[in-house]
């Protein structure tokens, strides 16, 4: 179930209750009593709900109202010192919702021991049973924690990777404990977890355990948005077909077509189609590919001459960002790094690329291709911690990763965490992406380093839009679609600590045919999310000259180092604001010739 909350603006809540059923007094008792000429439709509408989400909300089995019928409604009572924010948290809402539900501003103090609606949280026989197995929170290592038995402290810093059924559990134990979770940053982090190599194991250890499929339960949550749940189900499919070595299309058209078909249709979701199609894919032979298989044990030599595993060099850009000022007692868990992506074709790491297809068959951007590139998170080849140091392309480190600008903050509990330019833009370019494909838009994702043998270097993007470069798949789309119907957007933050008064929010264009989109970019940003207006700046950057013929431009969203903008920069609702800015902008964009 999606609540809107299209009446918030900034602290004010433009909500009208004429018989005051979110007033204090109603609240208090949480009970509403009905009245004469009250209707389900017209108590739905007071809590801008649909009619089956309030009976839902309110546990209504019948759609009939008795006069002097007692509905209660689910409330929560503030603790004393806490503010609204901590109790909307408590219960898994964002506060856009919370004060939506309850009539009242995002800077309302509450009195003591304030009573306020909550969302339900779900119960039932599916909600996870603690056993034996640990929990995938729990191979998390990486706190000192006391040994009962021995009475001795160990401390582990090592993350293990969990198995199918950890992944599974918490995937259940999420569901359990939120409401409106899938497509948020928690949901995400579990989610991420599952790639191509273990989609299909945890499909069946999630299946096993819960007797229901794992996009079951994702359809199931029907306080998360429509497309949230519908993008998330066709990553699943499309790692099974990755996984099985299976590109065809209209096998994943049907696919999409009856999830289009179930969430357009009134009433519950039914998945006993998709589960078949998705069971199908998964149990079919693999494609055999001559291609040399790429593990962490894989060896590269770099240009210094020194031969390395991947994991090695995994490890290594770990460790070099720990040595680093700008990570200085900043939380180990916070740094992580992925593998290094290496082509053995060429012998070299590479770029990082990713197709998505388009999750709606339908939409303003249907056969538009929008090329993605989140600022930095790659490697530079050849190139050691110390190496970055002296300004050297090569030397004698084991690589190093670009993880962009980095600036430290401290969490409530007096814990520092480093903000890093590549995370924060994978963040706005995955809801940018999700979008652009609910649009009928293909988004080809492209991360990886620019400078020290990274993409300039190696005319990575000019070799990716010529198909030389990528997956098959993304091969044939770069050699069949013509440039008119291509887009190129770099997204990135910047971290000026030296003056952080400067917002740093600009959009940059390079060629004549870039101006466009800048200008609409800017425009539409401006009017959706003004705090983060940015100016439309002409300058010379590669990833714009090398996407020739091909509107491209560079979004710098903020500068993450301004305390006025940093909440709003990393806010994942802001953050969503603004790709709807972007989105709007493409779509203007594409629908306007070019001159």
């Amino acid at each position: 179930m999606q609540f809107s909350i299209s009446n918030v603006c900034g602290n004010t809540v433009a909500t009208k209750t004429n018989d005051k059923l979110n007033d204090y007094k109603a609240r208090q008792n949480g009970v509403i009593v009905v009245k004469k000429g009250m209707t389900l439709s017209s108590l739905a509408k007071k809590f801008n709900m649909s009619v089956d989400d309030f009976k839902k909300f309110a546990n209504l089995k019948s759609s009939e109202l008795k006069i002097g019928q007692q509905i209660k409604v689910p409330t929560a009572k503030i603790e004393n010192g806490k503010g609204i924010n901590f109790l909307a948290k408590q219960h898994g809402m964002t506060i856009e919702q919370f004060c939506q539900l309850n009539g009242i501003p995002k800077n309302y103090s509450p009195k003591k021991d304030e009573v306020f609606y909550i969302y339900p949280k779900k119960t039932g026989s599916n909600k996870r049973v603690t056993n034996s197995k640990k929990t995938a929170s729990a191979q998390k290592q990486t706190n000192t924690k006391t040994n009962k038995a021995s009475n001795t402290i160990t401390t582990k810093t090592t993350v293990k990777k969990p198995t199918p059924e950890q992944i599974a559990d918490s995937l259940e134990k999420f569901a359990n404990d939120n409401i409106g979770g899938i497509g948020n940053k928690e949901f995400n982090e579990i989610f991420s977890q599952i790639n191509k190599e273990n989609v299909i194991p945890v499909m069946k250890a999630f299946e096993k355990k819960y007797n229901k499929s794992l996009i079951n339960m994702i359809s199931d949550e029907w306080w998360s948005s429509k497309d949230a749940r519908k993008d998330v189900m066709t990553k699943v499919y499309d790692m099974v077909a990755v996984a099985k070595g299976s590109n065809d299309k209209n096998n994943r058209n049907a696919f999409i077509n009856e999830l289009n078909k179930q969430f357009n249709s009134f009433g519950t979701v039914s998945t006993e189609k998709l589960d078949k199609m998705i069971n199908d894919l998964a149990n079919k032979k693999p494609n055999v590919t001559s291609k040399t298989k790429v593990t962490p044990n894989t060896k590269i030599t770099l240009s210094n001459g020194k031969t390395y595993t991947l994991e090695a060099l995994q490890k290594d850009a770990i460790s070099s960002a720990k040595r680093s000022k700008e990570y200085k007692n900043a939380d180990a868990r916070a740094i992580s790094r992925p593998l290094p992506n290496y082509n053995p074709e060429t012998g070299k790491i590479e770029a990082r690329t990713e197709m998505q297809l388009p999750t709606s068959q339908t939409g303003s951007l249907k056969g538009k291709v929008v090329i993605l590139n989140p600022g930095h998170g790659g490697y530079q080849q050849g190139c050691g911690y110390n190496d970055i140091k002296r300004n050297k392309k090569v030397g004698d480190g084991a690589g190093y990763f670009d993880s962009g600008t980095v600036y430290s903050v401290k969490n409530a509990d007096g814990t520092t965490r480093p903000i890093e330019e590549w995370k924060v833009a994978q963040s706005y370019v995955n809801i940018i992406a999700t979008k652009l494909r609910a649009q009928g838009a293909t988004v080809v994702i492209v991360q990886g380093a620019i400078q020290n043998g990274g993409m300039s270097e190696q005319k990575f993007l000019e070799n990716m839009l010529a198909g030389k470069k990528g997956s098959p798949e993304l091969r044939k789309l770069m050699t069949n679609t013509d440039k008119s119907n291509m887009m190129f957007l770099s997204v990135h933050v910047d971290g000026a600590p030296g003056t952080p008064e400067s917002k740093k929010c600009s959009v940059k264009y390079t060629k004549p045919e870039d101006k466009l989109l800048s200008y609409n970019i800017a425009k539409h940003v401006k009017s959706g999310i003004s705090v983060l207006a940015p100016t439309s700046e002409k300058q010379e950057l590669y990833v714009n000259n090398a996407t020739k013929g091909i509107r491209s431009s560079l979004i710098e969203v903020g500068n993450i180092a301004n305390p006025t903008i940093l909440n709003t920069l990393l806010s994942s609702s802001d953050q969503d604001k603004y790709a709807n800015c972007v989105v709007n902008a493409i779509i203007e964009t594409f629908n306007t010739k070019k001159r």
